[in-house]
């Protein structure tokens, strides 16, 4: 049953994260990360594959060039009832994260610390290279997929990073990276988009242009297989193109070039806020 299947899950991610406390000492955080994140979400990560890598995706997949695509890629292998950790997320916006369709109640957060200090409740000192490791592989015992960030991937060696590749295809788990990681697939971004001012700015420094958003989207790059994904993300939710289909239908419908695709924009609408 699915309820079944979901509290196997919950008991799952539970253990690892106890494990993981134990083996480093660290404690669970007085207050959730962003309780009321999950009210503003715009929309779920549609289903399906995204350039190969879907719901039974494992292994390592790094993706450089947004940190915003990389939550959405973590919040599409979580999907509806996955769970998934994060390892040294101490400066990610957790309401960001939410908004690209991360469930945050399914999320295990494992800051790593900055070396102590007044922000850093989780643990006074940063987490030394083997308490990395030991987190990170326990948590692969329970979790879907595993974000670690760059400043914690950095610091393993590069047969720990190529161990835990292991553990995680083992696992049926995925990790997800922002640098070179051992036996990882690689995708790139380029993020699409120019920002229309409502009205010409003054002189000077400014904080914020005057506006409203009404859409981002991101360009995923798989170079090695060729492959490309259009990700959009506005009103509506998350929208994906498949740029590689786009282009040989464009090719079938004209006998001469293809036209260049138009690029992605981030529009502003006139109104007063």
């Amino acid at each position: 049953m699915v309820g079944d299947e979901g509290l196997s899950r919950l008991r799952a991610a539970r253990s690892a994260l106890a494990r993981a406390e134990e083996r480093t000492g660290l404690r669970s955080a007085r207050e959730p990360l962003a309780p009321r994140a999950r009210e503003g979400l715009i929309g779920d990560p549609p289903p399906g594959p995204w350039l190969g890598v879907g719901a039974a995706t494992s292994g390592a997949v790094v993706l450089t060039g947004s940190t915003s695509a990389l939550l959405a890629l973590l919040a599409h292998r979580q999907g509806a009832q996955g769970w998934c950790a994060v390892v040294g997320g101490d400066d990610l916006g957790w309401c960001a994260a939410a908004h690209l369709g991360l469930a945050l109640d399914r999320v295990l957060a494992v800051p790593i610390g900055t070396g102590g200090g007044e922000e850093v409740h989780a643990v006074r000192e940063e987490l030394a290279p083997a308490g990395i490791l030991a987190v990170t592989a326990a948590l692969l015992d329970g979790v879907d997929a595993l974000l670690i960030t760059a400043r914690p991937a950095s610091r393993l060696r590069s047969r720990d990073r190529a161990t835990l590749t292991a553990r995680a295809r083992d696992r049926g788990a995925l990790i997800l990276s922002s640098i070179p990681w051992e036996g990882a697939r690689v995708l790139r971004v380029e993020s699409r988009g120019t920002l229309v001012p409502l009205r010409a700015t003054a002189q000077g420094a400014q904080e914020m242009s005057a506006g409203y958003l009404d859409a981002l989207s991101w360009r995923l790059h798989d170079d090695a297989r060729g492959s490309r994904l259009e990700l959009r993300l506005g009103g509506g939710g998350m929208e994906l193109e498949d740029l590689a289909g786009a282009d040989e239908r464009g090719a079938a419908a004209s006998k001469g070039p293809a036209a260049p695709a138009e690029p992605g924009t981030l529009t502003a609408r006139r109104g007063s806020a």
